[in-house]
């Protein structure tokens, strides 16, 4: 296998091959990717999609992710447990273009990113998430609050 580092420099190099960048991501179980990562800009900034699980990702990479990838129109998020509300919904606030959002067994993330929601991401079609501190009776209030976003938990 490639040392990481020489690996994600490579990625930083692509130009629109986001296969490549997903299928590093997936293989390598998220484990080289770190805040430092998107400090540092992972893939090109026209990156469209990004699928992180397992990462010892914070918000701090987060908020890099946003300043490097503003053009995101899918991002999933499992079993990042690092990744808080705060963190998630200071990204979204930056990603005009989101249409689908997954978080997924992310514990440190609570019903107060539909708050957030509410007022952000305007493109947003589709929200799933499962394993966060959301409950019924919040998602039931903000499905109204957003009735045309579906809603998967």
């Amino acid at each position: 296998m490639l040392p990481a580092s020489w690996t994600i420099r490579r990625l930083r190099d692509c130009t629109e091959n986001k296969a490549v960048i997903v299928a590093f991501i997936a293989y390598n179980r998220g484990r080289y990717i770190e805040d430092v990562t998107f400090r540092n800009s992972l893939g090109p900034s026209a990156l469209k999609s990004s699928h992180l699980t397992n990462c010892p990702l914070t918000d701090a990479g987060l908020a890099g992710l946003a300043q490097h990838h503003i053009h995101l129109e899918s991002l999933i998020i499992q079993h990042c447990n690092e990744i808080t509300t705060e963190g998630l919904a200071s990204l979204l606030v930056d990603e005009p273009h989101l249409r689908s959002l997954g978080f997924y067994g992310c514990s440190r993330v609570d019903e107060n990113i539909l708050r957030a929601l509410e007022n952000s991401c305007p493109r947003l079609l589709k929200l799933f998430f499962t394993g966060c501190r959301i409950s019924e009776r919040v998602t039931d209030r903000f499905r109204e609050k957003r009735p045309l976003l579906k809603v998967y938990r």
